[in-house]
């Protein structure tokens, strides 16, 4: 058996960048999105979002690549979201995503800032958010890209 050390802040949007997600259903689809990491052999570690995007830590099995992680969470959610009707105007996950790992020392401080979203975005929009994580990455360059993904 592979034993790895492999965690990850996952960031993804709605499609358009739509605030349609009410934040007192998103419970539901963490959960939903929780059962899907389990059956892949993932642990999420932390879960929440606001209206417009959702993120997420987790600690990745050694037999699923981030992408294929991600492919899963966003292709089995989204379906899930439109049978239940979850969100009006819901038209899906915007194809881009943003993961960066991050290690078991810093678990503590992941949790947290995923943990305290509303209070986060009280301050600071999604874009400005995300432009900090981008070049704290290295990767200013593609942030455009991202933001504009549909």
């Amino acid at each position: 058996m592979t034993y790895i050390n492999s965690y990850y802040h996952f960031v993804f949007r709605t499609k358009n960048n739509l605030r349609i997600m009410d934040c007192s259903v998103l419970p539901r689809l963490y959960k939903y999105i929780c059962g899907i990491s389990k059956k892949s052999g993932c642990r999420v570690i932390a879960i929440n979002g606001m209206p417009d995007h959702i993120h997420i830590a987790a600690e990745l099995s050694a037999e699923i690549s981030p992408s294929e992680y991600m492919r899963e969470v966003k292709s089995r959610s989204s379906r899930w979201v439109a049978e239940n009707k979850l969100f009006y105007g819901f038209q899906g996950w915007a194809k881009s995503y943003f993961a960066s790992t991050f290690s078991k020392r810093d678990a503590d401080k992941v949790v947290s800032y995923i943990s305290n979203q509303q209070e986060h975005h009280r301050r600071k929009s999604f874009a400005e958010e995300l432009e900090e994580f981008f070049g704290s990455a290295g990767l200013s360059d593609r942030f455009q890209y991202f933001i504009n993904d549909n």
